[in-house]
């Protein structure tokens, strides 16, 4: 990627009519006479045992695709050209696992010497992994170059009477140069698959030249072509698999109509059906290897092509906040940021699910910033990065700053910045916080204006006179005691908590500008696509798969594994009403309850372009950070949007209870002291009735805290009654820090 998106030659007026790379790539592909078969010399790849037979060939050379004729995912239509190339690497995986399964038998007999040995375990450490060709021609030559020093050096003490007695080195033994030619060969079959790509590269480019993104790609001269290349490979890597599973399924079940039809001792006996049956064997072996061979191919892929995908997610981060690209366009990158959609055609995704995804990306978009307290920050990946450009939110935590560059430039840079957006969305909404109080003051002293006059009129001859005075004047003094208490308040927003935060930005002001650090749009979008990708893997618990596939095999409409915004607003909804005070920060602390001033904050939710099982807590509330919390776009199977939003919010409400409590946790008046508190009373009582409570010493305090607020959470509507039954300690904890629902009193034994 290029290292200034200013760089980039598209304009809106280019985008349509743009000589473009895919027609350079069709003219060199029509005027190569290159071949698709390479000569392998004396390392040839047996292909006797290839049964590719089996797997039809498409004979069409242009590849058209169109959504209006179907509605669901299609098979890669794979050309012969293509399915040489396949073959050719497959076979190559073969004569791989063939050598192996040889080595193995050998490290098993038992009968080599420590250097062979050392020797066939380095080779089976170097296949699980498949060097790229470049690596592997290193070790290669590497390696002639150290066996060719060796035998030089034992000729020449060989051919020397005087050579020094020390400087003599032993023979290689038998078993060790064959060790060393296994090496070199190994090598030579890696290379041979590694040199296949450019053969995938040549193939496959019809297959995509038509696809949206494309030609976005292509039009600002993004190379794309591996991406797309080896992503079209996979499919029809996977289109060959399922076809021999079906074959292994049509052997097998010959076998055993085979195995029913010989019952009896003449049937037993006939030539013919042995040699069938023998047949079916050798076939169902045959599928079994390939099918090993092509999962093992399909997994070697898989790391390039992810990190093939992160780069293009950050550089297409880098095109979003460019302001570059026409809007009709804007979907095409915003899917792909959003989503994970790669390719339009029918081979990578259904057609409907496509049009969803596009329809969704051009309509369902926040682009501007709501900062007001009632809203909520439910944002998916392009908007997230979008308001971290703007200086809506405040920019991820970089964990390499943190703990591997504190004081230099960069991390004062980046702390600027964070406490610059902190700022300037936090004074938003102290400035809301008192125009709502200014609104309550209004209200009161209207109250009591009212009040006063309704007293002076009261008559001193009426019988209640007494009761009727005394309560509006005790009512009277309230409203001058609340709108007292108000009016310090706004003073203290005015006077303190606004000017701070205006003299805290002007001093961040000019810290950035004293470190030199430039922190344009495109570095920013580069930071935080980095750290989607970090909260994509901890959703998918630390699996980093190529995202495109997984949108095609676990995004399904209508089946309750999408976690869209509006459903997870409403989740937040239900939940908030539940524990009221999640999402609100104490302006003002009291003794009574009553006297405590809250102020919302919302954290962020980000819905990142993944498919996982876990909600996380990113960053809770404390300090510059409002907090911010990850979900994943998608689940692998419904039902678990409930349970990770519990796990997840529960683990904020924790962090911030532990931010809040500072140096001196165990005696802080906070939440996690006095649940801990609660956990070290349980340690001593018998197993049975600390699982009743639903404590388990093998848990820490935070997964027991999860259990808890859960079923709080389930039975809000009913004061909690649920915690109050399963652990009495928990339940006046959490209604100490937490509280009940709107309306709901408190339960006592």
């Amino acid at each position: 990627m290029a290292d200034k998106v200013d760089d980039y030659n598209l304009t809106a007026d280019e985008t349509d009519d743009n000589t473009s790379a895919s027609a350079r790539m069709r003219k060199s592909h029509h005027d190569s006479d290159e071949d698709v078969f390479v000569s392998h010399d004396s390392d040839e790849v047996d292909n006797s045992t290839s049964i590719v037979g089996e797997f039809d060939e498409e004979e069409s050379e242009d590849i058209v695709f169109s959504t209006a004729k179907c509605e669901s995912i299609i098979p890669l239509p794979v050309s012969k050209e293509l399915k040489k190339v396949m073959d050719l690497r497959i076979n190559i995986i073969v004569a791989l696992e063939k050598m192996e399964k040889e080595r193995q038998d050998k490290i098993a007999a038992q009968v080599l010497d420590d250097g062979a040995k050392n020797a066939y375990m380095i080779q089976s450490a170097e296949l699980r992994h498949m060097p790229s060709r470049e690596q592997a021609e290193e070790k290669k030559n590497s390696l002639e170059m150290k066996i060719g020093a060796i035998r030089s050096k034992i000729q020449q003490q060989n051919s020397d009477p005087e050579y020094p007695a020390d400087e003599k080195i032993a023979p290689p033994s038998k078993e060790l140069e064959e060790a060393w030619a296994m090496a070199i060969h190994q090598h030579s079959l890696f290379i041979q698959h590694g040199e296949a790509q450019k053969f995938i590269l040549r193939e496959t480019e019809k297959y995509y030249r038509e696809e949206p993104l494309f030609h976005l790609l292509d039009s600002v001269n993004y190379p794309a072509r591996n991406i797309f290349s080896f992503s079209i490979y996979q499919l029809g890597l996977e289109n060959w698999q399922s076809r021999l599973q079906e074959k292994r399924k049509e052997a097998v079940k010959g076998l055993t109509e085979i195995e029913e039809s010989s019952k009896g001792f003449f049937n037993k006996k006939k030539k013919s059906t042995t040699e069938e049956k023998q047949k079916l064997e050798d076939d169902v072996c045959n599928y079994n290897i390939y099918t090993s061979c092509i999962s093992r191919e399909i997994h070697t892929l898989q790391k390039n092509l992810t990190d093939e995908f992160w780069k293009l997610y950050e550089f297409c981060a880098c095109l979003l906040v460019s302001g570059k690209i026409p809007e009709k366009r804007l979907p095409i990158i915003r899917s792909f940021l959003r989503y994970g959609l790669l390719g339009h055609a029918p081979w990578f995704i259904s057609p409907e699910i496509m049009r969803h995804l596009l329809t969704d990306c051009s309509r369902n978009i926040k682009k501007v910033y709501d900062p007001a307290m009632a809203a909520s920050n439910v944002v998916y990946a392009d908007e997230y990065i979008s308001f971290i450009v703007d200086g809506s939110f405040t920019p991820s935590i970089d964990e390499n700053l943190e703990l591997t560059a504190r004081n230099t430039a960069e991390w004062s840079a980046d702390k600027a910045l964070r406490r610059i957006a902190y700022s300037r969305t936090r004074s938003h909404t102290l400035r809301e916080m008192r125009s709502d109080l200014v609104k309550r003051i209004i209200k009161l002293r209207k109250k009591q204006d009212e009040m006063v006059e309704t007293k002076s009129k009261l008559l001193k001859t009426a019988k209640d006179y007494k009761k009727r005075n005394a309560e509006l004047a005790q009512n009277i003094q309230h409203c001058k005691v609340e709108s007292a208490r108000f009016e310090r308040i706004v003073t203290r927003i005015d006077e303190k908590e606004i000017p701070e935060l205006i003299e805290r930005a002007n001093m961040a002001k000019d810290r950035l500008t004293k470190s030199g650090v430039t922190m344009t749009a495109f570095n920013l979008a580069r930071k935080e696509s980095n750290a989607i990708h970090r909260v994509s893997r901890l959703c998918a618990k630390l699996k980093d798969p190529f995202l495109p596939f997984v949108l095609r095999d676990n995004y399904k409409l209508d089946s309750g594994v999408t976690n869209s915004r509006e459903e997870i607003q409403n989740e937040l909804k239900s939940i908030e009403r539940a524990d009221r005070n999640i999402f609100n920060e104490i302006l003002v602390n009291s003794r009574k309850a009553s006297q405590r001033l809250h102020m919302r904050y919302h954290p962020v939710f980000l819905i990142t372009p993944s498919c996982g099982f876990l909600g996380y807590s990113w960053n809770p509330r404390v300090g510059v950070e409002t907090g911010k919390l990850v979900f994943p776009g998608y689940c692998p199977r419904p039902g678990l949007r409930d349970r990770m939003l519990y796990n997840m919010l529960a683990d904020f409400r924790w962090d911030t209870s532990k931010a809040a409590a500072g140096v001196d946790l165990l005696t802080s008046d906070t939440l996690v002291a006095a649940y801990s508190t609660v956990r070290w009373d349980y340690r001593k009582k018998k197993r049975e009735n600390r699982e009743k409570a639903l404590i388990f010493n093998e848990l820490n305090d935070r997964q027991n805290w999860r259990r808890h607020y859960e079923i709080y959470l389930q039975s809000a509507e009913d004061s909690g009654r649920k915690l109050f039954y399963k652990n009495y300690e928990v339940y006046e904890v959490v209604i100490k820090y937490i509280g009940l629902a709107e309306g709901k009193e408190r339960l006592k034994h």
